[in-house]
């Protein structure tokens, strides 16, 4: 067993998915003896596995809270679906031919098992007392939905979305307020093209109300950017 101050270090050295699995094991270990797993070495442990495409590991422990004990807060929860969200995209770009829904087996694809995952991940976040509204973590969602043509989902979560933004407006709330405005900049930048797409895609649809709020989101966002940029 490494000693307290070690395991922070083992978690630093990992580079490759083999060392990974040894270290999940040694996590177990360290939970065993008892030995805290403190806000840090979660932070650590997360950020790690994400950069080096282990992130199904990382889900893997964060299902099993009284194994591993880890302490993720809403960040962290971003860096794992967004590491999930960049393997949808990589999963459909390497993919020559989408199936289509009339060429479906029952058993679903890589990708869209990477995509229930990522999902997953999200509904991981109440079992760790951590609030799930988050509009980074919605466009995380909708941005992989979108790239998958799950428009279900897309419709589901966009929705979702609209409402909980209604929410916060009608209390005054600023939903990016505790970031830095370079923060903001790049949540505000990110999100915007997502909401470029949900609009496009409620107009042809026609849902016009809804590619209405769409478009008088990203008119609103655009003037938080234009606002921060002085």
């Amino acid at each position: 067993m490494p000693r307290h101050t070690r395991l922070n270090s083992l978690i630093y050295h990992t580079t490759t998915r083999a060392e990974a699995e040894l270290l999940r094991e040694i996590v177990a270990q360290w939970r065993r003896k008892l030995l805290p797993i403190t806000l840090v070495t979660s932070r650590l442990l997360i950020k790690k596995l994400c950069e080096i495409d282990a992130h199904h590991l990382v889900f893997d422990m964060l299902a099993d809270r009284s194994k591993y004990a880890l302490k993720p807060n809403v960040e962290m929860f971003r860096w794992i679906m967004l590491a999930y969200a960049n393997e949808v995209v990589k999963l459909v770009e390497d993919t020559t031919r989408i199936i289509k829904s009339e060429d479906k087996s029952e058993d679903k694809s890589d990708v869209e098992l990477v995509l229930d995952d990522l999902y997953r991940t999200f509904g991981l976040m109440p079992y760790y007392d951590v609030p799930q509204f988050d509009v980074h973590l919605y466009t995380i969602m909708l941005s992989a939905s979108i790239k998958l043509e799950s428009w279900q989902l897309v419709d589901e979560v966009a929705r979702e979305l609209i409402d909980h933004l209604g929410e916060y407006h009608n209390q005054g709330k600023d939903i990016f307020k505790e970031y830095s405005d370079e923060v903001r900049m790049s949540w505000l930048t990110s999100c915007l093209e997502v909401l470029m797409l949900l609009e496009k895609w409620y107009g042809e649809n026609k849902n016009l109300i809804y590619a209405e709020k769409f478009k008088n989101l990203q008119e609103q966002w655009n003037k938080e950017i234009k606002k921060i940029q002085g």
